[in-house]
Parts: C-alpha cells; structure tokens; sequence
C-alpha cells in the first residue's frame, strides 16, 4: 500500500484498526508495537509519530470498541412514552443479547481495566475514552432519571449511585460469565443466556418502585 498517497488521518485509522485486532487476539500485554507497525507496513518510528506509545493506542481502540458496543445497545432510544424503568429495562435485555457476541472484547476490558487501575495518562486519547464513557452513563441516568419522575425506579438512592450499579453490573457479570473459551459458549450457550437474564433481572428488581 502507498503510504505516502494516504492522509495522516487514514494512516492513524490503519494502524488502529490493526492494533485493535492484535489487542483482540493476544491481549494487550502481549501485543508489541513494533508488530502492528510490521503488520501495517509501516516504520516504528513512523509508528511512535501518530502514537508515542501503546497507551495511546489502548484508549483509542478501547475508545472504538465502547462506543461501538453502546451503539448495539443504546440505539435506537426506547419509546419515551415508556415508564422510566421499562426504558431501562429495554436496554439492559439488549445487552444479553449483545455481549456474547463480544467475548474478546469484555476479556479485552478487563486487561485494560487492570493496567490502568491506577488512573490514566494526560493523552488525547484517554480524555477521548472518558468522554466516551461519561456520555454513556448520562444515557443511562436519563432513564432512572425518568423512572423516579414516573415513580416507576425506587427514589430512596441517589440516580448516580444506581447508575454505577447498572454499569458495574452489567460488564461486571458479564466479565465474570462470558470470561470462558469459545467452545464453552458453544455448549452451554443457553445456560450463559440464563445465567446473565437472572443476573440482570435481579438488578433490575431491587431498583424497581414497591
């Protein structure tokens, strides 16, 4: 491929798009950056000028892949007409259906969770992951929101603090259950579908109005 007949914006992309599939396969620790440049066809040191080190590139692949995964869950809105929490109902039955079909990406996750325990870099990048994730927790507060308005969501804690729950339970559980080979999935799939239905429905019962 003629790198030079390409914008720096295209060649960014390539290269992301080529991190994200060693991340996917091989895992984050064990993908090395002078073997996405190799399999791009491109330089290191042309490499390092778009992303000065594999940091950079976890939170713009981890970024594309959130957004990605929220896409598939999120859109289109359920019906505002809906009590609140039937809306959010709608979207946590969505993700059962979603997220395993995306097991690499949740064993990705958590690899990434685990490296950057200790707070991010000051990168473009990482503001840009934050951002992603900040906009899809207010998603998912709108429709507590909505539901303790309609009294439909229990208004005894706090809407942050029960957006938390969803969020942690939602990937939390599905870290936990979906964290399995392929060929388990394959057997067992509709025990994984079960196992994450009760989890979810439990969550969503504590949280529903008496």
């Amino acid at each position: 491929m003629a790198y030079n007949a390409l914008t720096a914006d295209e060649i960014r992309d390539i290269t992301q798009r080529e991190a994200q599939r060693q991340f996917l396969e091989y895992g984050l620790a064990n993908t090395q950056m002078k073997n996405i440049a190799a399999a791009v066809g491109i330089g290191r040191s042309t490499l390092y000028r778009y992303f000065p080190q594999k940091e950079h590139l976890a939170f713009a692949v981890t970024c594309t892949l959130i957004n990605d995964l929220f896409q598939q869950t999120l859109y289109p809105l359920p019906d505002k007409t809906l009590p609140g929490f039937e809306q959010l109902s709608v979207i946590v039955h969505r993700f059962i259906e979603v997220l395993p079909r995306h097991v690499s990406a949740l064993n990705y996750f958590s690899e990434f969770d685990r490296m950057f325990d200790r707070g991010f870099p000051q990168t473009p990048e990482a503001d840009q992951f934050v951002q992603a994730m900040n906009n899809t927790t207010a998603l998912l507060a709108r429709f507590i929101e909505a539901g303790v308005r309609d009294r439909s969501i229990r208004d005894d804690y706090r809407v942050d603090v029960m957006t938390l729950v969803v969020h942690n339970t939602v990937f939390g559980v599905a870290q936990r259950v979906l964290a399995r080979s392929d060929h388990y999935l394959h057997e067992h799939k509709e025990l994984v579908k079960q196992v994450l239905t009760a989890s979810y429905e439990f969550m969503l019962a504590s949280m529903k109005a008496p």
